[in-house]
């Protein structure tokens, strides 16, 4: 071959790994069974508009683009819940389902060093069930998952969007200003979430709150300085959530 190499963010499973793989998928595969959730499996090519139309949009840059033999944008599967929505909407007609997979993403951006641009991914989706009864058992069954994947020192790390959204009914940015800042946030880029709030006029507290979110993580004391932050009836329906999850999960074990 005139050629072995891999592009960035890519790797090939070898036999011991792939055995290693296959042995989790089976242990998963029983654990989502004795649970009720039923398997599917999303297709690895979307239309480039199903996902960037989405109230959730993914970022046009995480997106593996292409065009088809119609000239339609095509685009790899960069997030599977899309797709697993997708399919309960428009496929099964249902409005309750729990849908389980084990599936590829694809992501753009990642690359180089420990990140991955394909990434196998083992999930769950609730979906028609709401409050945090729901949320709380999803996580509680996440944590079983990690251990019957044979993790033991692990750390769940909660949000809530309801908070994030509060915020931005505050500063009446258009819907391309607040995505634009959604992405700086998830990345943890505050340099870049400044300049796009200076330049859509975002200033004082409210841009001071939008960019203290990077930094609000941590245990029960987040409860506290997330509601100092604001008075927004969403996101202080947010944070009212994110607390009865925690009493939950605590009521749990």
């Amino acid at each position: 071959m005139a050629n072995c190499r891999l592009p960035a963010g890519v790797q090939d499973v070898l036999p011991r790994e792939c055995a290693l793989l296959t042995d989790l998928k089976l242990k998963l595969e029983r654990k989502f069974s004795a649970s009720g959730y039923l398997p599917v499996l999303p297709a690895g090519l979307e239309y480039y508009e199903t996902l960037a139309g989405s109230e959730n949009a993914v970022s046009e840059e995480q997106m593996f683009k292409m065009t088809d033999t119609d000239g339609k944008l095509l685009v790899l599967r960069p997030d599977t819940t899309l797709s697993i929505a997708r399919i309960a909407a428009t496929k099964l007609g249902l409005d309750r389902a729990r849908l389980s997979y084990f599936a590829d993403k694809f992501d753009l951006q990642s690359g180089g060093g420990l990140t991955s641009r394909e990434i196998f991914q083992a999930g769950i989706e609730c979906l028609g069930e709401e409050g945090a009864f729901s949320d709380a058992q999803c996580i509680a069954f996440s944590i079983e998952c990690l251990k019957e994947a044979g993790l033991r020192d692990f750390i769940i790390d909660i949000g809530h969007v309801g908070y994030f959204k509060g915020l931005l009914e505050e500063i009446g940015l258009t819907a391309a200003e607040a995505e634009g800042v959604r992405t700086c946030i998830n990345r943890k880029d505050t340099m870049n979430a400044e300049r796009l709030l200076k330049k859509a006029g975002v200033s004082g507290d409210a841009r001071n709150n939008i960019l203290a979110l990077p930094a609000l993580f941590g245990g029960r004391e987040v409860f506290s300085a997330a509601e100092a932050l604001t008075h927004n009836l969403c996101a202080r329906k947010a944070v009212d959530d994110l607390k009865n999850i925690d009493r939950l999960l605590t009521e749990m074990g």
